[in-house]
């Protein structure tokens, strides 16, 4: 009689996880009946890191290694490839970002431009060799303001179009795998492993630690939230995708 009543319950409970394996499939993986991601060609074929627009819509910039920069007119549906003056030296563009015309850009071997125009001009400023770091990412902020972050941590602030700079912490982060910027102006960092992230906010003198409970990489914020990158294509073109 027992052997009976354990059978039933194991084929109980092999029926309750088929159901629920298969609920959690039809919940968790919809079937799109069409795919809201259009494919946008490039002109060049180097990686692409950030993406910005203007405070109009269709005016828009790419950035990228190998100096790359692309300009739209046209809300995204065709790029040109912009050439700036930088000399022999390539840079690795990773953050771009605008305010209105004003526009900021920033990349490794330590690089700043910056544009009031919309992109028209850009002018490079420059940067004190005892930068901790080289410049990570930059968030315009208006009226000549802006905040640009280091690839160890340190974050800084300028109010006069890059002239001075003031420190915002008074020791950088360390190695960072992920550094972003929220709304309320407060950063969240996540260490080189994955292991624990570090939380400044305004006002604070340093950075918060905390411990994860995962070593999982975090999701990236990526491009823009209608546009994200592609890999260069095999006709030595590179490409991105639009969220209509």
């Amino acid at each position: 009689m027992h052997w009976i009543v354990r059978a039933w319950k194991q084929f109980v409970i092999l029926l309750a996880i088929v159901v629920l394996t298969t609920g959690c499939k039809s919940a968790f993986l919809p079937t799109l009946s069409f795919n809201p991601w259009q494919q946008v060609e490039l002109p060049v074929a180097e990686n692409l890191l950030d993406i910005s627009f203007t405070d109009d819509p269709n005016h828009g910039w790419l950035v990228g290694t190998k100096s790359a920069l692309l300009e739209t007119l046209d809300g995204g549906k065709t790029w040109r490839q912009r050439v700036l003056d930088l000399g022999e030296q390539l840079y690795r563009f990773s953050s771009v970002n605008f305010s209105g015309k004003e526009g900021w850009i920033t990349g490794q071997p330590s690089i700043l431009l910056h544009t009031m125009d919309g992109g028209q001009s850009w002018s490079q400023i420059p940067l004190s060799q005892q930068l901790p770091g080289s410049p990570s990412t930059i968030v315009a902020l208006g009226d000549k303001t802006a905040e640009m972050t280091t690839d160890l941590g340190a974050i800084y602030r300028t109010s006069d179009g890059g002239k001075n700079w003031k420190a915002l912490v008074s020791e950088a982060f360390g190695v960072a795998k992920s550094l972003d910027r929220y709304a309320d102006g407060s950063y969240v960092a996540v260490s080189s492993r994955g292991n624990f992230f570090s939380v400044w906010k305004p006002g604070d003198d340093i950075w918060h630690p905390y411990n994860r409970n995962s070593s999982r990489r975090p999701p990236e914020h990526g491009l823009h939230q209608r546009w994200s990158p592609l890999d260069a294509g095999a006709r030595g073109a590179g490409a991105i995708q639009q969220f209509c």
